[in-house]
């Protein structure tokens, strides 16, 4: 099938890149949220949701963060493939950024900040996990701006 990038495109009207998903790859898909998608010769392999490497017993924020960040910088050693950060909608996989490759260190640098979101209450609270709108921020098909709970425009805030 080739790379993974080749996927990669931005239909008309969406409001970002996405990989849409094949008939064969939709039973990887576990939902919305932040996965790291793993692809070999172009076809996802595998989609892992970051808050699987975070650490259960640790928890002090930062350091659960750091250890969870260090447990996926272990886990992307050993990949051996293609590796993009993706926020997953039901059937595509959208803006995808390189974690692989030598384009990687923006992906590493927004993967680091989004795993430091991802185990900090307040963040969460913040709209930045689940509430309703958030998954419009990501999703293509949005047809209006998405807000949170308190009708704040949650794009805006990318």
């Amino acid at each position: 099938m080739g790379n993974a990038s080749e996927r990669i495109h931005q239909p008309k009207g969406a409001l970002c890149p996405i990989i849409q998903l094949t008939d064969s790859e939709l039973p990887l898909s576990s939902g919305a949220g932040w996965h790291i998608a793993r692809f070999v010769d172009g076809t996802l392999q595998e989609l892992v949701l970051l808050e699987t490497f975070l650490p259960p017993r640790i928890v002090d924020a930062e350091k659960r963060a750091n250890a969870g960040l260090a447990g996926i910088l272990a886990w992307l050693r050993t990949a051996g493939s293609e590796v993009y950060l993706v926020m997953c909608s039901a059937t595509e996989l959208c803006e995808p950024v390189p974690l692989s490759g030598d384009a990687a260190a923006a992906g590493l640098a927004r993967l680091a900040r989004l795993m430091g979101e991802v185990t900090t209450p307040s963040a969460k609270a913040d709209g930045f996990s689940g509430k309703p709108g958030y998954r419009q921020a990501w999703c293509p098909k949005a047809q209006s701006e998405p807000q949170d709970q308190e009708g704040r425009n949650v794009i805006a805030r990318q």
